[in-house]
């Protein structure tokens, strides 16, 4: 076989290998096998409720971690004891107020019929009213606790404390 005649086999072999690769990625992905497979649509949520990390999931073991690694001491147990707290209720409230949309959305499928406008932008107020209250509540208590580590702590606490992400604090 000539030179000119092979010159087609590499580029070929290529196509083939990567068309291949590329399509075992994206059926891993959408397989989720790799776990990630939605976390790119809806802010990592699906809306069938099996999500990757929804509200209220895991928290009590990011909070052990957490713990263990700003390694609280036995004076900075009360402001840890209190930011966990409020972890754990903004974490329940968020799951609630998620729980209410699914269920909101569900009877407006049924019903066929949007509710008025004043009735909608007043349940948005309320919604945002909450969330800044619970966010004032998670602020307060991460701020007493950082007041409460000590230097070393606190580089630990800025690297792994959970960050704020639009309307609330992830965790």
């Amino acid at each position: 076989m000539t030179e000119k005649k092979r010159g087609w086999i590499k580029p070929a072999v290529l196509t083939l290998v990567l068309a291949t690769a590329g399509g075992l990625g994206v059926a891993a992905a959408k397989s989720n096998d790799w776990g990630h497979g939605d976390c790119g649509r809806h802010g990592g949520f699906v809306h069938d409720g099996k999500g990757w990390f929804p509200p209220g999931r895991h928290t009590e073991g990011k909070l052990a971690f957490l713990k263990a690694e700003l390694q609280i001491a036995e004076g900075q147990e009360e402001a840890w004891n209190a930011f966990a707290d409020v972890v754990r209720q903004a974490d329940q409230a968020r799951a609630d107020m998620r729980e209410s949309r699914r269920e909101r959305r569900q009877e407006l499928l049924e019903e066929q019929d949007r509710p008025p406008l004043d009735q909608r932008m007043d349940r948005h107020l309320q919604n945002m009213e909450q969330r800044m209250t619970t966010f004032r509540e998670l602020a307060t208590a991460a701020k007493t606790l950082y007041a409460a580590l000590t230097p070393e702590q606190q580089e630990i606490a800025d690297r792994m404390m959970p960050r704020v992400h639009g309307r609330h604090m992830r965790f």
